[in-house]
């Protein structure tokens, strides 16, 4: 999908070639194909985000009405060039200007919505891995937020032109070079990640209510609507979070970077849905963060044990169960309020 986005794209900056080296019918068909091909850009990165973060993979009909305008847009031009209907300059452009503001509208709230699914993507995922440098998606949000801010500027500068500020054509070359740059930028990534496409994330079985707490500073008892059908009476609840917190101090599974909510709940001999309750509800966390606020602890206790005082702070993360340092820092920084560094000066002057 994410190839064919690129394909299109690539030659849609051949337009101008296209029309000079063709010619008769050929040159019509082919100049109405790469002139309406924009329509295809929302639809395709949006399948893309959308076959990326959910287990769907099957593409079904009703997939195909997101190139409804594309075919609309197609077919209304080449009617009207076959058929040979003459259109008074003043009609065209008008025309021109429609066709370009449902392009935009088009393309913007296809991203919007890539967008929200990568924002939702990264919450369900905080429920599954106690890793995610593999899985997080949060570079392609990024230049999907970077893209769209483009076409806004984009948006904005066509229409200063309609109200005769001329200076505003010559930001158009940097708009085009930063759109393209942005989307190649994007393709490389993609290309470049091989992991990205070994797993999927079963979006729709995770809390919703509870992955939106995820963004919730406060620490207060979450009441969670979905919960209250679970099943899961208080006596279980208190039980299974005792034998948590036993399994967790006494035999470290959080050291394995691999643990994810699965496994977790195997060695715990308890169903995932009903782990993932008791983290949410009695420990106020998602399983990401308390997975790696154990390791932190660790982290702790080894940077005070003389006997791994040969360590850096690199074979530190990974004795904990970290797979990079930056994740480390960044965990250590949110769970201690300081980086490491200064946790150890701390800890000398003590």
């Amino acid at each position: 999908m994410i190839g064919l986005y690129t394909f299109i794209f690539s030659v849609g900056l051949l337009e101008n070639w296209v029309i000079r080296n063709f010619s008769g019918y050929t040159q019509i068909i082919i100049q109405s194909l790469v002139g309406n091909s924009s329509f295809l850009y929302g639809p395709l990165l949006y399948l893309f985000v959308h076959f990326l973060t959910t287990n769907e993979s099957r593409f079904s009909k009703k997939k195909f009405l997101h190139f409804l305008p594309f075919i609309l847009s197609l077919a209304l031009e080449l009617t009207i060039i076959i058929s040979g209907i003459k259109v008074n300059r003043d009609l065209s452009e008008i025309m021109e200007l429609i066709q370009f503001e449902i392009l935009m509208i088009q393309i913007l709230i296809y991203n919007v919505l890539a967008i929200k699914g990568l924002t939702k993507h990264h919450r369900s995922i905080l429920y599954i891995y106690s890793n995610i440098e593999n899985k997080d998606l949060n570079w392609l949000k990024s230049l999907l937020i970077l893209i769209t801010s483009i076409y806004i500027l984009s948006f904005c500068l066509s229409h200063l032109l309609l109200f005769g500020i001329s200076a505003a054509k010559n930001l158009f070359i940097i708009v085009q070079l930063a759109i393209t740059g942005s989307i190649y930028l994007m393709t490389y990534r993609v290309i470049f990640q091989p992991d990205l496409f070994n797993f999927a994330v079963a979006v729709q079985q995770e809390p919703v209510n509870a992955v939106n707490n995820v963004q919730n500073n406060s620490r207060e008892p979450i009441i969670n609507s979905r919960y209250q059908k679970s099943g899961l009476k208080p006596e279980q609840a208190t039980h299974y979070l005792n034998s948590l917190r036993d399994l967790l101090k006494n035999e470290k599974p959080y050291l394995n970077p691999e643990l994810n909510i699965f496994s977790l709940a195997q060695l715990l001999s308890i169903s995932k849905n009903h782990l993932t309750q008791v983290i949410n509800e009695s420990m106020n966390m998602n399983f990401y963060e308390l997975i790696n606020s154990y390791r932190i602890e660790e982290a702790k206790r080894l940077m005070k044990d003389p006997q791994y005082s040969n360590l850096n702070l690199t074979g530190i993360a990974e004795k904990s169960g970290f797979k990079s340092r930056t994740t480390f820092f960044t965990n250590f920084k949110k769970f201690s309020g300081i980086t490491p560094q200064e946790w150890m000066k701390n800890q000398t002057e003590l």
